[in-house]
């Protein structure tokens, strides 16, 4: 086989890993596997019986079915967090399509730790509602790639799809939404450059958003509401986060707690190193593809992308510092990815690079580094209480050693009975 039928091979199996894994933890998480961390899972409850509150739509949904049909919520939401898993995969399948000549940035990109196997590598986090804003964000980057040609078309879905959804389903469901619409709007302007439409098109169709963020900050929760629905909820033997009750001084808080009393030399170590490789690196390396004019960008945006990714900055008021910068650098990827590639010029910078022995044996040291041996959790390795902790481990190989494992397991119990491994 020459290079180019390998190049086609890997590129249409090169998903099949993360989705095995992804079954092997559906099939975990109905079990019951990741409910130790009663927070994520107990979140998901959150509804509106006690009044309209944040993040409190998906809850209010089962809430409705559960009454009609008797569903087992583990069964629910564990199928719905998987559909959604399936449903980032292929989005993300079909964003990358256009790398396939790139296979080894393709693949740093699928197995990075801060991207599609974010809540693998930290179960605690299987269940949070980020999955949903990750999904706004790559279905927007497709429908531009697929129609910021056809302008009409892009405005009538922006129109008609995207801030519905951004506006009902998403902010309903998880507030952080908020502060990611600058970079939808980033999108939209993109769209707008490169068809030479001026920008206030676009900001009218956005105002639409303004009520129900209005309605997300008033609503936000507090005391009354964490205690009625604690006992609204006790017929599920479910207790909510006392975070719902603090409000906006429960982040304040907790924001002083860490790094003003609890924050040690090592805990600044994984977080510097965690934002290196989360956010750093991918900032550090597509800006310098923008400035060799491999990916096309508008002057003007040019020089002032990162400032709509501003606001995502407040979501740091939170200790969840790894679900941050996991939030933060899908948004920025997704942007990159949309952008124009220049062929010939990203093909001969790529015979360069390859020509070159030293920068080459870097990039391969680098690339084993950064697939197998650092994790992003949900605190970038922060050691709560002064607990040692380190983001510097085994991820990727330890996933495919434990999905062996699980093989194993599920084929003993489910197939055919196999012999007992003593060690």
């Amino acid at each position: 086989m020459n290079i180019t039928t390998i190049r086609k091979y890997i590129n249409e199996i090169i998903f099949l890993p993360i989705i095995f894994i992804f079954f092997v933890y559906f099939i975990k998480s109905i079990n019951g596997n990741f409910l130790e961390n009663v927070y994520s899972f107990n979140e998901l409850f959150i509804n509106y019986q006690s009044g309209f509150i944040r993040r409190g739509l998906l809850g209010e949904i089962f809430w409705k079915i559960q009454n009609i049909y008797k569903i087992n919520s583990v069964y629910f939401f564990s199928t719905i967090y998987f559909i959604l898993y399936i449903i980032y995969i292929i989005l993300f399948y079909f964003l990358l399509k256009r790398f396939k000549n790139f296979i080894f940035i393709k693949i740093l990109i699928i197995y990075s730790p801060a991207f599609i196997l974010f809540p693998i590598y930290d179960q605690n986090i299987y269940y949070v509602k980020d999955i949903f804003i990750k999904i706004s964000i790559v279905a927007h980057g497709l429908i531009i790639l697929k129609f910021k040609q056809d302008i009409n078309k892009y405005i009538y879905l922006l129109k008609y799809l995207i801030i519905p959804i951004l506006g009902i389903l998403i902010l309903f469901i998880h507030e952080y939404q908020v502060l990611f619409i600058s970079v939808h709007i980033l999108f939209s302007y993109y769209v707008g450059e490169y068809n030479k439409i001026e920008k206030k098109s676009f900001i009218k169709s956005y105002t639409f958003l303004l009520i129900p963020i209005i309605l997300v900050i008033i609503f936000f929760g507090d005391e009354k509401n964490y205690q009625n629905l604690n006992t609204i909820l006790s017929k599920y033997n479910i207790i909510i986060h006392s975070q719902l009750g603090g409000g906006f001084k429960f982040y304040i808080g907790g924001f002083y707690k860490w790094y003003f009393y609890y924050f040690r030399y090592q805990d600044f170590i994984n977080l510097f190193f965690s934002f290196i490789f989360s956010i750093g690196f991918l900032y550090y390396f597509f800006h310098y593809l923008i400035k060799k004019k491999i990916l096309v960008i508008d002057k003007i945006l040019k020089k002032n992308y990162i400032n709509y990714f501003l606001p995502t900055l407040v979501c740091f008021i939170a200790i969840d510092n790894g679900r941050n910068f996991s939030l933060i650098a899908t948004h920025l990827l997704v942007f990159y990815l949309i952008l124009d590639i220049n062929y010939i010029k990203a093909k001969l910078s790529l015979n360069n690079f390859i020509k070159n022995f030293f920068y080459l044996n870097l990039f391969i040291l680098f690339f084993i580094f950064y697939i197998f041996l650092w994790k992003l959790d949900q605190f970038a390795g922060f050691g709560w209480g002064g607990k040692p902790f380190t983001i510097f481990k085994s991820s990727l190989m330890s996933e495919f050693i434990s999905f062996i494992k699980y093989i194993y397991y599920f084929i003993d119990k489910f197939i055919i009975s196999l012999p007992i491994i003593k060690l």
